[in-house]
């Protein structure tokens, strides 16, 4: 696991980005170009995940959702959120 501090700013410009009323944290992720990584992460959330967390093969369902970079943006997000 890598702790990106760059990830984490980004994250913590979304979680402002989502408490002003018109401005979209989408709209920030898409401008510092980290939009497609998200929706891939996101779109990782799916029924192989589902077995995977099953068979309690945790470090191959962290891998296939990008589990570091989710973590960092989310810790960003909700510091910026607070």
């Amino acid at each position: 696991m890598q702790f990106s501090l760059l990830t984490v700013i980004i994250g913590f410009v979304m979680g402002i980005a989502e408490v002003i009323p018109g401005v979209s944290g989408g709209t920030i992720a898409f401008i510092s170009g980290i939009y497609e990584k998200l929706i891939d992460s996101i779109k990782a959330f799916d029924v192989k995940l589902l077995k995977l967390v099953s068979q309690m093969q945790w470090k191959k369902a962290w891998e296939k959702i990008n589990g570091t970079f989710l973590l960092n943006l989310g810790v960003g997000m909700a510091s910026g959120i607070v």
